[in-house]
C-alpha cells in the first residue's frame, strides 16, 4: 500500500477505515491521484476482530484474527473473486470445513453471496444513480437479466421498480 495519497474530493473528508491508518492522506487536492467514493469508504474492513457469535469463521490459523464471513463474502463480490475455494483457502481451511461450519451457522456460501449481493443492490438502487447493468456488472452478474431475476426473487419487485419507489435523487 502506498504510505501516502492526495484525493480528489467533492466531500468533507470522512472516517477512515482502521487499515488506512498508516497511509497519509490528502483531502481536497485539485490534482489527484485517486478518486475514493464514500461507498468505499462504506465498505467493511478486510479483518473484523469483532468477537460476535453469529456470522463468524475461524480461520484455519489459531492465532489468525476471526474474520466475518459477511466481510469476506462482499470482499469477493467487490473483486470478482466469488467462489467458495477462494474463500477456503483464504480462511486457511478445507471446502469441506468450510461448509460445514457454515452449516452450523444455518447457511452456505452461495446463499450468502446472494444475501450479501441483494443487500448491496438495494443500497445501490437507491442511493446511487447508476445504471441497473452497471449495478448488475459491480456486482459480479455477467447479464443484467441474471441480476433481475436474483433481485425480483428476493424483493418481489424489479430493479426499476425498487429503484423507483426507494432512491433519494
Amino acid at each position: 500500500m502506498p504510505t501516502r495519497i492526495r484525493v480528489c474530493s467533492l466531500d468533507s473528508p470522512g472516517p477512515l477505515p482502521a487499515e488506512w491508518a498508516p497511509i497519509e492522506i490528502e483531502w481536497g487536492r485539485h490534482a489527484t491521484q485517486i478518486r475514493i467514493s464514500r461507498s468505499t469508504l462504506a465498505l467493511p474492513p478486510r479483518l473484523s476482530r469483532s468477537e460476535a457469535n453469529r456470522g463468524q469463521v475461524r480461520s484455519g490459523d489459531s492465532q489468525a484474527p476471526s474474520l466475518r464471513i459477511d466481510d469476506l463474502v462482499d470482499r469477493h463480490i467487490w473483486s470478482g473473486e466469488v467462489g467458495i475455494d477462494n474463500a477456503a483457502h483464504e480462511l486457511g481451511m478445507s471446502v469441506t470445513t468450510l461448509k460445514r461450519r457454515l452449516a452450523e451457522l444455518d447457511t452456505s456460501y452461495s446463499s450468502l453471496v446472494e444475501k450479501r449481493r441483494y443487500r448491496w443492490a438495494k443500497h445501490l438502487l437507491s442511493e446511487s444513480e447508476l445504471p441497473i447493468h452497471k449495478v448488475a456488472r459491480g456486482l459480479g452478474y455477467k447479464h443484467q437479466s441474471n441480476f433481475s431475476r436474483a433481485f425480483v426473487r428476493m424483493a418481489g419487485v424489479s430493479p426499476r421498480e425498487f429503484r423507483r419507489a426507494h432512491s433519494v435523487f
